[in-house]
């Protein structure tokens, strides 16, 4: 096959071909992307039945979006009746290849694993099962990040659908018991895999099929000896003795204190988005798209909430308003922002799945209907504490690297352009202004692009801007979420401009007493007025927050604690805060006094955290105590339960009259409603031990 033997693509090369037709390398002619494209022919498929199910599992694993899952672009028929399924280009290696230079280092290995984890929480949470898991299956991209590829596969042994065919290791080692004997599987067969693909990430062996793995630390010295509990029970013979689900080995994974702060919980949400107002309505169906509702817009795009028609899937279609749309600029623009957000394939940066054209001429690119809110939503409630702040803006930086390495410049970060998802992965969104560095250059010359309050002096006077103008932009975020307020304010746009070209923010310390030193230089730098007196990479940036965020973590938790400069021990003493696990002491206020204030909104706001290891209910002494408000919306809030681990809670509401369940992240986020179907009050929720299950009364 070669050349637009599929409509829409450009055949590149044949990565290779199995059992289970070809996988190519191709471009995406409408959008100018690599994609892997595999083709499979019409008598490849045994049955009908393997036809439906690939076609209906394609269709759920495009609707998964999740930083560490390969997202499917587009599926589709081939001429010849076969099917063809379009990818994300995976950059790196596989693991397999990974693999093939020798063991990895314990941290490494516990890393990728949990990364691999979440994707798979996320996969079965949609009721999808990999089954064919496996180091060929996942890539290891340059940072470390993991993406399974390959879901949908009919079984044991089958061709990998976009990993190209290698010289790779036997399906086999990485079956589970129960697949070797043909029995019924579920996810714990998903977890049985990983579980042997950890052992041999960590040893250098393979597993061999039906056999015990035998000792890690006999190979691997440095191993934990948790880490050798963690792999037995995953790869228990019996599947009632493994981990139940590949989230519950996550935390165990997370619990060790060496999985990366880059795994996303598998929680899902229902799809929302906020991006503005504005803008007419189009036709009901636009393409192979039914639009159901708008949510928002901006000065290049409006928003609307739709149904992909073809794959089953909550998508966001952005319109060019339609006053614009004889505006050759803002049309060439547009379409630019498609081509170069497109090319990027990053967890930080918004998915482009499609640009189209209406028959009338409307421009339109398609999107991910995230679940969240945007980093402007989340800030009107207060400032951010540093360590949430700090991994905000880490994440910013690296979606930046990638795109700054593309030679694209965003020229438009500000809050409104970042969605912050319920999973907390931070999503950069709008390429709408973003130019190719070095390409023709489409507004006149002197114009300037952007939302004044962010912008750099440079981009505030119409000159030349490059990648530094981007991090001054996240530098003014940056110092928005830890202080609640811009550097730079003023009532209109002339003394904002006055302020940006010739003032000094004030120092963020005087704000955010508790700042450590080390991210008030970062931010003050971010801000310098002479691009060269800036850090000059995002790369740079993200490596700097990496470390101050690795030196704050507490040990086995995601909380990190910081207090001012100056003492930190007992009274005085000026002793540092000590760095341990995470206890929870009385996790929220005590019932008795929720019922003392009853009425008042946001009544269990607040959760209470020691550094202490004591785990006693008894009254503590306030020093060293943290507050932190969890919940300030409208409606009465009662009967809190915190998961066992920490990172999640569960409340009754009350509102209009009729009482439901709630969850929320301890760490912030929107509540999901547990039981919005239940017609009965639904009150006094409490975690199971090993924190699977909620009970309620209903």
């Amino acid at each position: 096959m070669s050349g637009n033997a599929i409509p829409g693509y450009e055949i590149l090369e044949k990565l290779g071909e199995g059992a289970f037709g070809a996988v190519y390398k191709a471009r995406d002619l409408e959008l100018d992307r690599f994609v892997a494209l595999r083709v499979i022919p019409a008598q490849r498929f045994s049955s009908r039945e393997d036809r439906w199910r690939l076609t209906r599992e394609s269709a759920v694993l495009a609707a998964i979006d999740h930083p560490n899952v390969c997202a499917i672009y587009q599926t589709g028929e081939t001429t010849d009746g076969g099917l063809f399924l379009a990818a994300a280009f995976c950059e790196g290696e596989t693991l397999a290849h990974r693999l093939q230079r020798g063991a990895l280092k314990p941290a490494v290995a516990v890393d990728l694993a949990a990364q691999i984890a979440a994707g798979l929480a996320r996969a079965h949470e949609r009721g999808l099962l990999h089954r064919n898991l496996r180091p060929t299956n996942v890539f290891v991209a340059a940072d470390g990040r993991a993406k399974i590829v390959d879901f949908a596969l009919p079984g044991v042994g089958e061709q990998t659908l976009f990993a190209a065919p290698e010289a790779a290791p036997s399906a086999a080692s990485y079956a589970s018991p129960e697949q070797l004997h043909g029995e019924w599987i579920d996810a714990r067969s998903d977890v049985w895999s990983l579980g042997a693909m950890l052992a041999e990430m960590i040893t250098g062996r393979r597993p061999v099929p039906l056999e015990p793995f035998g000792s890690l630390r006999a190979t691997q010295p440095e191993a934990p000896e948790e880490l050798e509990k963690i792999v037995a029970r995953a790869m228990a013979a019996h599947p009632a003795d493994r981990y139940a689900s590949a989230e519950e080995l996550r935390e165990g994974l997370r619990g060790l204190g060496s999985a990366s702060s880059r795994t996303a919980p598998a929680l899902a949400s229902h799809p929302t988005a906020v991006m503005g107002t504005g803008g007419p309505e189009p036709a009901r169906t636009v393409g192979p798209y039914r639009v159901l509702e708008r949510i928002g817009g901006g000065g290049m795009g409006i928003v609307h909430r739709a149904e992909d028609l073809r794959l089953g899937r909550i998508v966001a279609l952005k319109f060019l308003p339609p006053d614009l749309t004889r505006d050759t600029v803002a049309k060439a623009r547009f379409q630019q922002e498609a081509r170069a957000a497109s090319a990027l394939d990053h967890p930080n940066i918004c998915t482009i799945f499609e640009v189209g054209e209406t028959a009338d001429g409307q421009l339109y690119i398609v999107m991910p209907c995230y679940d969240g809110e945007t980093l402007r939503e989340r800030m009107e409630r207060g400032p951010l504490p540093v360590p949430e702040a700090m991994d905000v803006a880490a994440q910013i930086a690296r979606g930046l690297a990638k795109a700054h390495r593309q030679k694209i410049v965003h020229r438009d970060i500000k809050p409104a352009n970042l969605m912050v998802t319920t999973d907390g992965v931070v999503k950069i969104l709008d390429f709408g202004i973003a130019k190719l560095a070095g390409a023709a250059e489409l507004t006149r010359t002197g114009s300037t692009v952007g939302t004044p309050a962010y912008m750099a002096p440079e981009q505030m006077r119409g000159t030349e801007v490059d990648t530094r103008s981007d991090l001054w932009s996240l530098g003014v975020v940056l110092y928005e979420m830890l202080a609640g307020r811009r550097p730079f304010p003023g009532e209109h746009a002339a003394m904002v401009r006055e302020a940006i070209l010739n003032d000094q923010p004030e120092p963020i310390a005087r704000r955010c007493p508790e700042i450590p030193p080390a991210l008030a230089s970062l931010t003050t730098g971010l801000l310098a007025k002479n691009p060269a007196e800036r850090p000059q990479t995002a790369d740079q940036v993200a490596a700097e927050l990496r470390a101050l965020l690795g030196a704050n973590e507490t040990v086995g938790g995601t909380s990190t604690a910081f207090g001012p400069a100056g003492p930190a021990g007992p009274a005085g003493s000026g002793a540092p805060p000590r760095s341990r696990r995470r206890s929870w002491g009385t996790a929220l206020l005590a019932m008795a006094a929720l019922a003392g204030v009853a009425g008042v909104a946001g009544l269990i706001g607040y959760v209470l955290r020691s550094g202490g290891e004591r785990s006693s209910l008894a009254p503590r002494p306030a020093q060293g105590l943290i507050f932190s408000r969890l919940t300030d919306q409208d409606g009465r809030e009662t009967f809190p339960s915190i998961s066992p681990d920490g990172n999640y809670f569960v409340y009754v509401k009350s509102i209009a009259g009729n009482a439901d369940i709630y969850l929320q992240r301890t760490a912030g986020g929107n509540p999901i409603n547990l039981t919005p179907d239940s017609p009965a009050d639904d009150t006094q929720p409490a975690y199971s031990p090993d924190g699977n299950q909620i009970a309620f009364r209903s």
